[in-house]
């Protein structure tokens, strides 16, 4: 199989570094095949969009919440407005709030935890990278088609005016992360960290990538299409309170861009 990047495309960069496809830093285990993601792309994603990525509260606050060590082998924390979140061994969370609330959970049995949104570029990207890494191992359709050119730009090189479609929501209680299997010891039920998925929509001609993490969930179009559309249709076949909201991601926001 011949080398080809399909960020950059090159056939001539080094291909030696081992990519992630979902950050380990996110729990990720799946391994791109060597030959698809050059070494200087790789190098790119890693220091200049999933850090970003990482730091938004939405993603550090799931990675305190499931406990996710990072590289060096610490347990992340969160500081939220009224709370803090802290990894541990345990594969437990801490929890830790200031007096005033938290009497007010010990008296009400329940109390609120908000998370600010921030900015969504740098998740915009990192969404793209990973479903195009994904569509580049499945069968669905040739990564390095023209119809994904506009995705590989918004990902590894948007100029500065450059936006892109991005829907995001919480997940239903049924739409936990929950993975039901049997091994030698017999049938289990087990919590995982995330849950993503390739879709086509042939009559809108999408190709879309789905990803669940925590209590979130997002969706991304690999190509051009009517997106607004797809996701009308799937609001309307949930419940309100778990409708996705749609907007337009800035995808340069606190990202540095490489024009390579």
């Amino acid at each position: 199989m011949m080398n080809r990047c399909i960020f950059c495309l090159s056939e001539t960069d080094s291909f030696n570094r081992l990519e992630h496809i979902i950050p380990e830093s996110m729990g990720g285990d799946e391994i791109a095949p060597t030959g698809i993601v050059c070494d200087t792309c790789n190098q790119y994603f890693g220091k200049e969009v999933e850090r970003v990525a990482l730091d938004n509260p939405i993603l550090a606050f799931a990675r305190s919440s499931l406990c996710i060590r990072t590289k060096k082998g610490k347990y992340p924390s969160y500081q939220g407005l009224q709370f803090e979140v802290l990894g541990q061994p345990s594969g437990e969370p801490a929890a830790v709030f200031p007096p005033e609330e938290l009497k007010y959970i010990m008296e009400h049995g329940r109390g609120q935890m908000r998370i600010p949104i921030g900015n969504l570029g740098p998740i915009t990207r990192l969404l793209l990278k990973m479903g195009l890494e994904f569509l580049a191992v499945s069968e669905l359709a040739d990564v390095y088609s023209p119809a994904f050119d506009s995705a590989r730009k918004a990902a590894r090189a948007p100029d500065l005016a450059m936006r892109w479609p991005l829907a995001y929501g919480a997940l239903r209680p049924e739409d936990h992360i929950i993975e039901f299997g049997g091994d030698e010891q017999g049938p289990y039920v087990k919590e995982l960290e995330y849950h993503f998925s390739l879709g086509v929509d042939s009559q809108l001609g999408l190709f879309l990538f789905f990803f669940s993490y925590g209590l979130f969930t997002f969706l991304v179009p690999l190509n051009q299409g009517d997106f607004q559309a797809f996701v009308l249709q799937t609001n309307d076949l949930n419940p309100k309170e778990y409708h996705l909201s749609l907007m337009h991601a800035d995808l340069l926001g606190d990202v540095g861009n490489d024009s390579r």
